[in-house]
């Protein structure tokens, strides 16, 4: 039913699966003979049931929506809640349970292509979403790429888990990510649509550091951090660094379950329900295009 594939570099090999156009394994090949880096299942079982956003595309929209509703030129769409009263990763038919067609498939590239109507998902229009996954040496490349025929909102990540040294938790980890502002969140992880400094907050990651809290919190890019990396992560154990770089203009960092952590690109959460926030609203006959590059090194 479901189809996987391998691509692999010099420094990296990386196993995917139609079910979410998902990352199954990311192995750093120079350690060890092959590092798994990745939360990994042999199966695609698992993420049928429980681990349903691993290593997946998420979308249309991703993060939370609140009271799972959003309007569009005035026209109201409303959502079966699956997160208390919020949509979360557009909910049961989003992007991570669609199974995607592998379009062009080489040594080093993957290209995955899957069209959905309104009937299919409940977003407005019917849209062509193209992800491409590419490594070269030491990074990881991935490209989404969407048109629409209908204005729709668009806010796409990978919700790919990670782990730098193949132990069951983050205590050997060190973080950074260069932001000098983040969305609080309510206690329904709602963003309540303040924007806050990050100046003397847990939040204020601009130096590596080991874990002190957990995090499941949106941070906005510096616009002067365009070239550079926005986040790295260390493990002091094997000494392999990783870093992310992106064309989106924040990040959800993810350490919730302790044993891996998510670097998420994406725009703000809940933007359609704060207007101050970038609009994400895909307009008709346009073209969405973002890109993620994850490079690991010794």
């Amino acid at each position: 039913m479901f189809t996987r594939c391998v691509i692999q570099s010099s420094s990296l090999r990386l196993e995917l699966s139609s079910l979410g156009a998902r990352i199954c394994s990311l192995k750093y090949l120079p350690i060890q003979g092959g590092l798994e880096i990745h939360e990994h299942y042999p199966t695609d079982d698992s993420y049928l049931e429980k681990r349903k956003y691993t290593g997946a595309i998420i979308g249309p929209v991703a993060n939370r929506i609140s009271q799972s509703h959003f309007l569009v030129n005035q026209k109201s769409y409303t959502f079966d809640s699956n997160e208390g009263s919020s949509l979360l990763h557009s909910g049961e038919k989003g992007l991570h349970m669609q199974i995607w067609e592998i379009v062009t498939q080489t040594q080093e590239k993957v290209i995955f292509k899957v069209s959905l109507d309104s009937k299919d998902d409940g977003f407005p229009g019917k849209r062509i979403f193209v992800v491409t996954y590419q490594i070269i040496d030491g990074m990881l490349s991935i490209e989404y790429k969407v048109e629409t025929t209908e204005d729709c909102p668009i806010n796409l990540t990978t919700h790919g888990y990670f782990n730098l040294d193949g132990t069951h938790d983050l205590s050997n980890h060190s973080f950074q990510i260069k932001a000098d502002q983040f969305l609080p969140l309510d206690k329904n992880k709602i963003p309540t649509g303040e924007i806050h400094s990050v100046l003397n907050t847990k939040f204020d990651l601009n130096k590596l550091n080991a874990l002190e809290t957990i995090y499941d919190h949106h941070f906005i890019k510096r616009s002067t951090e365009a070239n550079q990396y926005f986040a790295k992560a260390k493990s002091n154990l094997t000494g392999l660094v990783m870093t992310c770089k992106c064309s989106q203009a924040g990040m959800q960092f993810y350490t919730g379950n302790g044993r891996f952590f998510c670097f998420e690109p994406q725009a703000n959460p809940d933007s359609m329900a704060n207007t101050h926030f970038p609009n994400i609203i895909l307009k008709k006959g346009k073209s969405y295009k973002e890109r993620v590059f994850y490079s690991f090194t010794k």
